[in-house]
């Protein structure tokens, strides 16, 4: 599990939901991160420091996830948001990885139980 929201899971929700028809702002990041410890005032944080990056919906995952890690003060709000009890990425492009509240560990068509 998570300890704290990634570059790498952040982007791969904004490109999936952008993928959705969603456009970058406070009620697409609302959705997305509804699984995840966040306020109101974070969350608009986020979206400003995200534009600043030059994030938006021409860039693919692996270009959002670059320009998140450039941009240290996302990063570092990143940081400070942590999942709820279960967290679950789900994308139609690469690796799905679901960790519950348990031991159970799925990425991609790999299911891992920890004792």
């Amino acid at each position: 599990m998570f300890d704290y929201l990634t570059s790498t899971v952040l982007s791969g929700m904004v490109y999936d939901a952008i993928c959705a028809g969603a456009t970058i702002g406070v009620d697409m990041l609302k959705s997305v991160l509804q699984d995840w410890i966040v306020d109101d005032g974070q969350i608009c944080k986020i979206v400003e420091k995200m534009k600043e990056a030059g994030i938006n919906e021409d860039l693919n995952p692996q270009a959002i996830e670059r320009k998140i890690n450039q941009h240290p003060d996302l990063v570092q709000l990143l940081a400070q948001i942590h999942p709820s009890s279960t967290v679950t990425q789900t994308s139609h492009i690469g690796n799905n990885i679901n960790a519950g509240a348990g031991s159970n560990v799925s990425v991609g068509g790999i299911h891992i139980h920890k004792n």
